[in-house]
Order: C-alpha cells, then structure tokens, then sequence
C-alpha cells in the first residue's frame, strides 16, 4: 500500500493527521515523511493497529466504497466486512487483506526466532555465571580454611 493511500484513509477514518500522530506519540512532520514512502512498512500498520485498537486489515478497507451495493444479489459491504456472497471490486481488497496478514505473520515468525535465539543465548549466559558463582564460593571456602 501506498503512503497516499494510507493517508487518504486515516483522514477518512480519524480527520487529522496531528490526530494519529498524537495517538502514535509522533510528530506530524515524521508522520507525513512515514506517510511519504511509495510502500508502507506492516510494521508501521501493526503500530497503527495497536495504537487504535483494532485489526490491521481496518487500514486495507476502502471505506469510500462502503454501503454500496455491489454486483449481484443487493450484497453490500460496510465497515464490518462483507454480507452475503463477495463479488465484484471486493475480491482485490480481500487478496490485499491476506498479503498483508501474510507479511505480518513473516514479521511475527522472525521476531519468535530472534527472541528464541535471545532467550537461548540469556540461558547460556545464566548458566556460565552460575557455574563461575559455583567456582568463586569454593574458593571463598578453600580461603576461609587456611
């Protein structure tokens, strides 16, 4: 997604961007220079997403088109997702919708394989230090004896 995009839609969602900045605990200028980029990042979407309570995929809606009626059987989209059966514009916004949880889901495995290493490696640490703790005691004892 766009950083065009992304900004056509907070403002449509939350009216200023001071607004989001405020709640992202950002300035507006570094705002508007995140909101510069020709790709967002998901990680700038997940801090959205959790800034604000809800689900990555609100900032994938286009909410211009909701309560319209789309092709076939008066099916309608509004901002809780779709009713009856998908047709029409809605299948790009759903293929959007995965390539984002799937970006995201890329991003979640890498950090549980980055804090897996640093947890092993905090293991390995602790157990050098017990072992050194161990040494120094039995020293401390052979010291005590003389």
């Amino acid at each position: 997604m766009t950083g065009e995009i992304l900004k056509e839609r907070l403002i449509k969602r939350y009216k200023t961007l001071a607004d989001v900045a405020r709640v992202l605990s950002t300035s507006p200028q570094a705002l508007n220079q995140t909101l510069s980029a020709a790709d967002i990042k998901t990680g700038f979407i997940e801090k959205l997403a959790i800034a604000y309570g809800v689900s990555p995929a609100v900032f994938f809606e286009d909410t211009s088109s909701t309560r319209n009626s789309i092709e076939g059987n008066n099916n309608q989209l509004n901002e809780s997702g779709a009713y009856g059966n998908i047709n029409g514009g809605s299948n790009s916004v759903l293929q959007e919708r995965i390539k984002s949880l799937q970006e995201l889901m890329k991003e979640k495995d890498k950090s549980i394989s980055r804090l897996e290493r640093e947890l092993r490696t905090s293991e390995i640490r602790i157990a050098e230090k017990d072992e050194r703790i161990a040494e120094l005691k039995e020293r401390i004892e052979e010291l005590k004896q003389r």
